[in-house]
């Protein structure tokens, strides 16, 4: 079922640089979590994949990382909360 949140949130994304990062974030969070059943790890995890992706861009723009976040996290403590 995850697995087609994740396919279908990536799919159905418009281009906007902002929702790519929340469907990434969203995609991490939710695979994290599967695989840990914890979903305060899937959202560090996001957390953790947009402060890095940030890191090694040459210019950081902090709303990629709060996107990443977002969709990480929303996503994880929307489903089954």
């Amino acid at each position: 079922m995850r697995i087609t949140v994740i396919l279908l949130t990536l799919l159905v994304l418009p281009s906007c640089d902002k929702a790519l990062h929340a469907g990434v974030g969203a995609g991490i969070s939710l695979a994290v979590t599967d695989i840990t059943g914890s979903r305060e790890l899937g959202c560090a995890a996001a957390t953790i994949a947009g402060v890095g992706k940030e890191m090694i861009d040459p210019i950081p723009d902090p709303f990629d990382i709060a996107a990443t976040i977002a969709g990480g996290c929303v996503i994880t403590k929307g489903i089954n909360p």
